[in-house]
């Protein structure tokens, strides 16, 4: 994977920082990500992150593998039970919105496809022949 962090780059420190976190955890060490969002992508700050792989963490929290859906950028992290509930509450809101969006233009393919069938019928351009097979 090519390397994100560019020369000048404002967010390099911040993606470092996650860099060096993914390396304690190689390490055996346990870290927790207070402060960043899941959903926010190290790499290309998108908010298109997603899980892809997750188990439970002792009592009291979750691992969690995510992946950006812009940039593929891939990270594992540990949170709290709160933390993960936070974020499957994030994704139950997108997932929602993806489900509106679909929705919306579905009815409007399908206003698309009924105009051109009226608009074929008053011209007399199809009759119930075109139907049958």
């Amino acid at each position: 994977m090519a390397p994100c962090a560019i020369a000048g780059d404002a967010g390099v420190m911040r993606r470092d920082t996650s860099r060096v976190l993914a390396l304690f955890r190689r390490l055996g060490r346990t870290t927790h990500l207070m402060s960043a969002r899941l959903v926010d992508c190290d790499c290309c700050d998108s908010v298109y992150v997603i899980p892809v792989a997750w188990r439970e963490s002792g009592d009291s929290g979750w691992w969690i593998r995510v992946r950006c859906g812009e940039c593929a950028w891939v990270r594992d992290v540990e949170v709290s039970n709160e933390e993960a509930k936070r974020f499957e509450r994030h994704l139950d809101r997108g997932v929602q919105d993806i489900a509106i969006v679909v929705a919306r233009r579905e009815r409007e393919r399908m206003i698309v496809d009924v105009n051109a069938l009226t608009c074929a019928l008053r011209r007399d351009l199809i009759d119930p022949g075109d139907f049958g097979r």
